[in-house]
């Protein structure tokens, strides 16, 4: 499994190059930011075949976005004016569901590690893209209330890119990213529908500087 340290190793040698437009008037500065906020989360390939209530009429119901929590925390590098390297650590619900009969739902508990550089338009306000491991600790599917562990049917590891952008304003950090999935989660050997995740984060944080 990819560490933290790894991730952060990652980063200063994908971005290294950046360094050379560093400002000499510059102090780097280390910084650790808890967050707390929700995701909104949809899975391709997870369309549900059901049947009507006579059992003679198939139709297929498209995955809606669902509503989940994340929270996390990240250790950030700003190395110069305009860059800085963070890695963090998040735990996030997501999955999907279908507006039909018994609210049929698919819920992903994963532990995520991630690998971002800030690229700071003014000062507070910063783009960001990098790369995001996520582990699958948990799968279940909900059907009229009941619970059904299904965490095998899921491939164990998840790759996303996530891009977004933050706004900073007192050490209050206003985070708001997109995950696009890279990895397929079907765990099924005689399916290929291509389980992949997408999910929009809105966190809130805290910069405390190290």
């Amino acid at each position: 499994m990819m560490t933290v340290k790894a991730l952060l190793l990652f980063s200063f040698f994908v971005f290294l190059p950046f360094t050379a437009t560093a400002q000499t008037d510059w102090a780097p500065t280390w910084s650790v930011t808890p967050h707390v906020g929700f995701n909104s989360s949809n899975m391709s390939g997870m369309d549900l075949w059901y049947a009507n209530f006579y059992g003679d009429d198939m139709k297929v119901a498209k995955s809606k976005r669902k509503i989940g929590f994340v929270a996390g925390a990240e250790v950030d590098y700003h190395y110069i004016r305009r860059l800085s390297t963070a890695v963090g650590v998040w735990y996030s619900h997501e999955g999907c569901k279908y507006d039909i009969e018994d609210d049929p739902a698919f819920r992903l508990n994963l532990l995520n590690f991630t690998a971002v550089e800030n690229f700071y338009l003014v000062k507070g306000l910063a783009v960001k893209t990098g790369l995001q491991l996520g582990v699958v600790l948990s799968a279940s599917e909900k059907v009229a209330g009941a619970s059904e562990d299904v965490s095998n049917a899921f491939k164990k590891v998840n790759f996303s890119i996530p891009v977004g952008l933050s706004y900073e304003y007192y050490n209050v950090v206003l985070d708001a990213r997109y995950n696009i999935g890279l990895t397929d989660l079907c765990n099924i050997g005689n399916l290929d529908p291509n389980w992949s995740t997408n999910a929009f984060w809105l966190t809130l944080g805290y910069r405390f500087g190290l």
